[in-house]
């Protein structure tokens, strides 16, 4: 098994997101990438199916039910903080 990091670009607006991304990916981390584009990078098994992982993307002050999910990271992006969460796989 030759695993990669791979990057997963998201949307900048509160959002419930669902990208396809090999099955038993590891998220890494949540940043800008050099375009200027919000990503999460994760650790993959290219000879994995795809399916689909549930992201959210959360700005600060706004409602937030995914207390049982998993934090991923915060980014700032002028004057707003995005707040990701990894709800997991689809099943």
């Amino acid at each position: 098994m030759t695993r990669m990091i791979w990057e997963f670009p998201l949307a900048q607006t509160d959002h419930r997101l669902r990208i396809p991304m090999p099955f038993g990916a590891t998220l890494l981390h949540v940043g800008y990438d050099p375009l200027g584009a919000l990503c999460v990078w994760a650790l993959v098994d290219p000879a994995e199916p795809q399916s689909p992982r549930r992201l959210h993307v959360i700005g600060t002050g706004q409602p937030c039910d995914y207390a049982a999910e998993q934090y991923v990271g915060t980014v700032l992006d002028g004057s707003f903080m995005w707040h990701v969460f990894d709800g997991g796989y689809e099943s």
